[in-house]
């Protein structure tokens, strides 16, 4: 990447990129394209705020019309060219080695000229700021038809009725241009920095940007100037925390700079405390204060179930302003909070941040408070403030109940090394119980990130029960008795790491009956996923009654444990693949979103890598990958890795992009490796060997996967191996892998695979249709198109035209649903599209008998991109590899 000295010995300034691939607007540039090539209008007006991209689009739409011919002439309008008649256009015209017009008559003739000679499109950015003439003149350009004209406003704000006359009279047609939503700002963020963002990091940016591109630029630069934001080990951008530097205040000073002094004391009171009552802000300041804030757009009124309540409007001016009030001015601001609202008998439901406030004002806070409202925020899923709490409660008391609260919120939030510094400290206490409690949180993360090693020395795990019990009666006043290591607890979750599920899932499902809400929510922590990798998601549902009451006596004892709010995610995940796809993937966004803005990095990553999987299968394949390219930015379980990067190497194929797949692969290559793998490390690989034409090698990899699978009864993992066959061309081979109680599988879409698979084995063309419509029904547009692709393939077996092409067009529609490259199976049915020049050059060269090194070294490419094109070769023509090309290749010869 372009980077220049920041000055700092060492330190190289990472620049963003100037022009990010779009996100989020292929509808729209495809409604400017027919626009633009429209006859009854002479062009376009994009409108939209300030910050949506409008810019960008014009450019878009320029350099599309300049690869079919046409010129563009690009004025830049602006509040120093709007008093000056044609100023801006004349700029334009010289920039482009056009006569200077001294009129508009003379514009207008040399414009009228130009478009004669060649078509010429004319863009105008911040239109809103043309001059009365320029106005004028573009209004008869359009009437007349001089030239193409396409415009961007901000809002509806005008100076010229002329401008604003080009739509309202028709002569241009405006499409609205919206602000990108939060997942597309994500994108954008990786876009920018070409370059993996950790989820949690990307999905702050996109809260504080609200749509502005503009804003969202501004705190990626802000957070790389201020060294906040670095790679972290696993090669992704992360931010180490919250800055607000000079960049990001310049941005938001003309928000704030014309308010009264009265005004700037409300919004800073506003900023600590988010939302007020109305009451109690009317204690704070005059009425006209508060309608100063609302008429700038800083504070906004919101009917609730009490009453009135004011909030900020704008986070980021809230996120500066509050970081800009002085520390003795903070404390005088959160005294008058505290005394306004509890005056006005508003402390019910803000327990937690009056204790926070508090704390920090300097008033003694007893450390029952402190951990009763740190478990208080922990439950309501507000990790910031649970960190701060238990933080000054361990700081403040260093009581073994503090540090064990600590540890375990800094674990949950991905911070293992900071959990193992607090642990140590009370495994050194000489009271046995609180050592042993120290001992039973470290061994249960060790179980995890551990058994790799312990495998491959051959030691076993098994865990002292004397080491794991511990009652936070002895160390809080609580009245639950854990006792987290049971001989069943340990095997289970051995079992499951090693890949053995049916193993864990009997282990796990003994303890759910337990009188013990801690046992019972750790015991389901590990029985999800292996019940999800059995197939059975419907029995997942089943026991969430039970793992709920577990959760609900948790919450009610305020006993915090990080595993345990894993289970709102894999049950979300097994709604979704029992059919209930949609209100699963809007509770997954909102627990990812959740978890982002309260920095906890590892519920956010499971969140975003079960969210990914099931967009896949929804046909949402980039935004799929940039969720598991962000996932497991800050979690350092080896599971998690492997199926993120899996999962990213799969949509990276699947978007047939070569510079995604190789950065992919390099971030899969350190846990290839690493222990036990998932099925998922197969799949990759499998994906791969079948990209690069190895087909016979891919087949060989999943079919030994799939054996592996079915020995431990994972026959939810069986599914993927035998459609991932399937898709390949060797249904017999996944049809084989089948055990006769394959089709209990609970899945959705896991029974449609294997029914595919086994009715593609058979040549069923009725049956595969029948599979066809059940994959569109459970919203799978990619699986569906393949489906129908081999359902035509099959009736043109059985010579029956009219029922194949009917199938061929079904396929395309379910194609268009599916937002990526077309795979093997599409092929069966899509046109072949001619072959590029470079890819008869690569052709004959491979026909010829060089290898791809060869190749390589004489077009100066890389091998990999020679793979990549004589994959895309095979599959427009046809074939497996390179004697079949050969074979091709020579009989075209013959027959010229």
């Amino acid at each position: 990447m372009a980077g220049q000295d920041s000055g700092e010995p060492g330190n190289i300034r990472v620049r963003l990129t100037s022009q990010p691939r779009l996100v989020g607007r292929e509808i729209l540039l495809s409604q400017i394209k027919a626009e633009l090539a429209a006859s009854d209008r002479a062009g376009v007006v994009l409108s939209g705020e300030a910050g949506c991209g409008k810019t960008r689009l014009l450019q878009e739409a320029s350099a599309m019309l300049q690869e079919q011919g046409v010129r563009s002439l690009t004025v830049q309008a602006g509040q120093s060219t709007q008093g000056v008649p044609l100023q801006a256009l004349a700029s334009a015209m010289a920039s482009a080695g056009l006569p200077i017009p001294q009129s508009a008559a003379e514009a207008c003739a040399v414009v009228s000229r130009e478009h004669r000679r060649r078509p010429l499109l004319v863009c105008v950015d911040d239109a809103h700021y043309l001059d009365h003439a320029t106005g004028a003149l573009l209004a008869q350009l359009a009437r007349e038809r001089r030239c193409l004209l396409a415009l961007a406003v901000t809002g509806s704000r005008t100076t010229s009725q002329e401008v604003l006359g080009l739509w309202k009279d028709g002569w241009l047609c405006r499409l609205p241009v919206t602000s990108l939503s939060e997942s597309q700002l994500v994108a954008v963020c990786s876009e920018l920095l070409a370059e993996p963002v950790e989820f949690t990091t990307a999905a702050r940016f996109a809260i504080l940007a609200q749509g502005n591109l503009i804003v969202l630029r501004e705190l990626i630069d802000s957070a790389l100037e201020s060294g906040i934001l670095t790679r972290n080990t696993h090669g992704m951008w992360a931010d180490a925390g919250d800055h607000v530097g000079a960049r990001l205040q310049e941005l938001t000073a003309p928000r704030t700079e014309a308010l009264s002094e009265a005004g700037r004391t409300a919004l800073e009171a506003l900023s600590l405390a988010q939302t007020l009552p109305l009451t109690a802000a009317l204690r704070i300041a005059d009425a006209a204060v508060w309608e100063e804030l609302e008429s700038h757009t800083l504070a906004q009124v919101e009917e609730g179930p009490e009453g009135a309540d004011i909030s900020l409007a704008d986070q980021l001016v809230g996120r500066v302003t509050a970081w800009n009030v002085s520390a003795l001015r903070r404390r005088r601001l959160l005294r008058q909070l505290l005394y306004t609202l509890q005056r006005e008998g508003h402390a019910e439901g803000r327990e937690v941040q009056f204790t926070l406030w508090r704390h920090e004002v300097g008033r003694n806070v007893a450390e029952g408070e402190l951990l009763s409202s740190a478990r208080t925020a922990w439950w309501s899923r507000d990790w910031t403030t649970a960190h701060a709490l238990a933080e000054a409660a361990w700081r403040s008391h260093r009581t073994p109940a503090a540090g064990l609260l600590f540890s375990k919120i800094l674990s949950h939030a991905g911070r293992q090394a900071q959990a193992h510094g607090v642990l140590d400290v009370l495994a050194s206490s000489p009271e046995p119980h609180v050592a042993a409690a120290a001992q039973s949180i470290s061994n249960r993360a060790n179980i995890l990130h551990a058994l790799p090693m312990a495998e491959e020395i051959g030691e076993p795990l098994g865990l002292h029960p004397d080491a794991l019990t511990y009652s936070p009666a002895d160390l809080s006043g609580l009245q639950v008795q854990t006792t987290l290591a049971s001989s069943d607890l340990d095997k289970a979750v051995l079992a499951f790491m090693s890949g053995d599920c049916r193993t864990a899932w009997k282990s796990a499902k003994r303890l759910l009956d337990d009188s013990d809400p801690l046992r019972v929510a750790v015991a389901g922590a590990v029985a999800l996923p292996a019940l999800l990798r059995l197939g059975r998601p419907l029995d997942c549902l089943g026991i969430t009654p039970r793992l709920e009451w577990a959760m609900r006596s948790l919450d009610e004892a305020d006993l915090p444990d990080y595993e345990i709010l894993n289970i709102p995610v894999l049950t979300c995940y097994a709604e979704g693949i029992t059919g209930r796809r949609p209100g699963a993937v809007a509770r997954l966004r909102k627990l990812a979103r959740d978890a982002a803005t309260s920095r906890n990095t590892m519920l956010a990553s499971r969140a975003g890598l079960a969210l990914a999987r099931l967009l896949f299968e929804q046909g949402e394949v980039a935004e799929a990958h940039r969720l598991f390219c962000g996932a497991g930015g800050n979690d350092d379980l080896p599971l998690v890795q492997q199926l993120a990067r899996a999962g990213e190497v799969i949509s990276a194929l699947h978007l047939d992009d070569t510079h995604l797949r190789e950065a992919a692969q390099l971030r899969l290559d350190p846990y290839l490796n690493d222990g036990p793998q998932p099925v998922d490390i197969d799949l990759a690989l499998a994906t791969c060997d079948m990209h690069d034409g190895r087909r016979q090698s891919a087949a060989k990899r999943l079919t030994e996967a799939g054996r592996r699978v079915l020995e431990h009864g994972a026959l939810g993992e069986l599914a993927d191996v035998v459609h991932a066959l399937t898709r390949i061309g060797h249904s017999e081979t996944a049809a084989a892998l089948c055990p006769p109680d394959s089709q209990n599988v609970q899945g959705t879409v896991d029974k449609i695979r294997i029914a595919f698979a086994k009715s593609t084995a058979m040549g069923s063309a009725k049956d595969v249709t029948l599979c066809a419509e059940m994959f569109e029904q459970a919203q799978a547009p990619l699986y569906a198109a393949e489906a129908w692709a081999v359902a035509s393939r099959l009736h043109q077996r059985a010579h029956e035209p009219r029922m194949a092409t009917a199938a061929a067009h079904r396929c395309a529609k379910a194609r268009e649903n599916y937002r990526g490259f077309p795979t093997f199976l599409l092929y069966a049915v899509e046109e072949r599209e001619p072959l590029s020049n470079r890819e008869k050059e690569i052709a004959l060269l491979a026909a010829a008998g060089h290898t791809s090194q060869e190749i390589a070294q004489r077009l100066v490419v890389s091998p990999r991109t020679v793979d990549n094109h004589l994959y895309r070769i095979y599959r427009k023509l046809g074939i497996d590899n390179r004697r079949a090309l050969r074979t091709l290749l020579n009989q075209r010869s013959d027959a010229g």
